[in-house]
């Protein structure tokens, strides 16, 4: 008798169990394969651009081939250029970026902004968030981030966050955790929150001639018979095109 009760109990704890785990478990699964069909949606809509598991890219950009997006990054209206790529679990919205990019892991590019202006800064009293009760909307208050541009052989460091409407000039490098909320001129690094200017990648003179050849814009062919060069700027300026 009291191994039937002690059974009975066992199997009601199964019962309970599985009820809490099986929704869960039955989400998971429903995200899991709503993701990969996203992957290879964008895929389909991307050919030539490598997508890996879990990411994807929105039908409002625009990739030139070849690029490569990591596992988890989410864009949305988004231009890459090519030979440009970024790390895993990115979020990049309504930004241009050009060729040669290098993006690290976890960066976040053009962040909904809240008002400062207002009462509140909640979005249930001037947006229509599916996430908050709303109490009013306000058509008046802009909240969609300016458009972001980023120059041609920009590195950004691991886990940046780039604010709308910033414009980042070619050659920049962005420090890692670096909170980028004004423009960044060609060729400068910069870290910290808020990003300051730590130096210049190279002295004036240099900056100018890469500025005037824009290597990245020639074809892939010609760059390669260059690229030995990298190491000396100075050599690969005087060399480069003759």
């Amino acid at each position: 008798m009291v191994n039937e009760k002690r059974l009975e109990r066992k199997w009601w704890e199964i019962v309970v169990k599985a009820s809490c785990l099986i929704p869960g478990t039955i989400s998971a699964i429903k995200n899991s394969i709503r993701e990969h069909a996203r992957t290879v949606y964008s895929k389909r809509c991307y050919p030539g651009v490598e997508f890996m598991p879990l990411s994807y890219a929105a039908n409002n950009c625009s990739m030139e081939v070849p690029c490569r997006i990591c596992e988890g990054s989410r864009l949305s209206n988004v231009v890459m250029g090519r030979h440009s790529y970024c790390g895993i679990r990115c979020f990049i919205r309504d930004s241009k970026i050009g060729k040669f990019c290098s993006i690290g892991n976890e960066v976040m590019i053009g962040m909904h902004l809240h008002p400062t202006q207002l009462v509140s800064t909640y979005p249930g009293f001037y947006h229509n968030y599916k996430y908050t009760i709303n109490f009013h909307r306000n058509d008046d208050i802009q909240v969609t981030p300016a458009d972001i541009k980023i120059g041609n052989d920009v590195w950004i460091g691991n886990r940046a966050l780039i604010f709308g409407g910033i414009t980042i000039g070619d050659g920049a490098i962005i420090g890692a955790g670096a909170v980028v909320t004004k423009d960044v001129e060609p060729y400068d690094i910069v870290a910290g929150v808020p990003a300051q200017m730590i130096r210049k990648r190279f002295p004036k003179h240099i900056v100018d001639r890469l500025l005037a050849i824009r290597w990245w814009d020639y074809d892939d062919e010609i760059i390669k018979r260059y690229s030995e060069l990298f190491g000396h700027p100075e050599t690969f300026i005087d060399s480069f095109g003759k």
